[in-house]
């Protein structure tokens, strides 16, 4: 049994029509407003991935992907539910319909449900921001076991979504730090930052619409202008408060006082040079055709598992362009 869905923009269907799609048994349909998604639907109002459907004991399966302004089923907002023929699903401005095709409906749909797990560990949706259970997987995936990685990223992907490969872009930041992750599939390429309360952030960019990627690493002649400049500026204040000291009216607690900040101030350059880190950002950047950047974000020193997530992309959009 198959499934056709239309959709327009508006609500007159008859001068709005957009396009159309079959839908069998084994499609997983994505929907969004990115090149690469398999239903364009360009306006702002809907998000780069907005939705999923699929087809599952004969039923059809729509399920929010996150989205920014979420999905309605006539006029209900839903996470995840079944979409039955003659019902209408509203995505920013648009409409879809759904058609059924071939035999009858093997099953009474029901009502339409809200069904959403946050559980990394299955392949559920989960917003592209929140907080998630630090655990075991959490634990592996820091060591850069590939197993674990994957079984995180496994909560964002696709339900037909394959991983070719992932890995560890280590760690952000001295006292709280925040963990990088990366992952190719045969569609995207994604990019996942954890930090210690466990709140989560996920990126991603479907890999046809993407042009070329580079990886930025933090200029040495930029962090040396600014460590000279912070030590200039704490000389500066030193020898001022001597000369204040010698040739004016400053008391010996105002001097000591000033002896002390200028002490302070040549003991905060380490935390100068990591400020700097955090301002020029190290990471993976990938390009649009829109020359619009997708930055994830990796520890300056994890040069080779950046390298590896720069070149497993580069393969799959050559055997995606070819």
């Amino acid at each position: 049994m198959g499934f056709q869905v239309s959709w327009y923009k508006g609500t007159d269907p008859g001068t709005q029509i957009r396009g159309y799609r079959e839908i069998q048994s084994a499609d997983n349909v994505t929907i969004g407003r990115e090149d690469g998604v398999d239903i364009l639907l360009k306006d702002a109002a809907v998000s780069r991935l907005h939705a999923e459907i699929y087809l599952e004991n004969n039923a059809m399966h729509v399920r929010d992907k996150g989205s920014s302004n979420g999905i309605r089923l006539d006029g209900k907002r839903v996470k995840e539910g079944d979409w039955r023929p003659g019902q209408k699903l509203a995505i920013g401005p648009f409409t879809l319909e759904l058609k059924a095709q071939g035999a009858a409906m093997t099953r009474d749909l029901g009502p339409v449900n809200s069904r959403l797990s946050n559980n990394l560990s299955r392949a559920e949706e989960i917003a592209p921001k929140g907080r998630i259970q630090l655990g075991e997987v959490y634990r592996r995936a820091k060591q850069n076991d590939r197993q674990a990685v994957q079984e995180m990223f496994q909560g964002f992907l696709g339900r037909t979504e394959q991983v070719i490969d992932c890995g560890y872009l280590g760690s952000l930041g001295l006292i709280f730090p925040e963990h990088c992750f990366w992952c190719v599939t045969n569609s995207r390429v994604c990019g996942l930052m954890i930090n210690y309360a466990g709140w989560v952030r996920f990126q991603f960019g479907f890999i046809k619409s993407l042009n070329r990627a580079t990886f930025n690493q933090p200029s040495l002649v930029k962090l040396w202008i600014v460590i000279i400049g912070w030590l200039l500026f704490a000389l500066f204040w030193t020898v001022g408060a001597i000369f204040a000291f010698i040739w004016g009216p400053v008391g010996i607690l105002s001097f000591i006082g000033s002896l002390v900040v200028g002490a302070a101030l040549f003991a905060l350059t380490p935390v100068v040079v990591w400020l700097y880190y955090r301002y020029e950002k190290a990471g993976c950047v990938f390009w649009t055709r829109e020359l619009v950047p997708i930055w994830i974000r990796s520890d300056r020193h994890s040069i080779r598992a950046a390298q590896r997530f720069i070149s497993v992309f580069t393969d799959q959009k050559h055997q995606l362009d070819s």
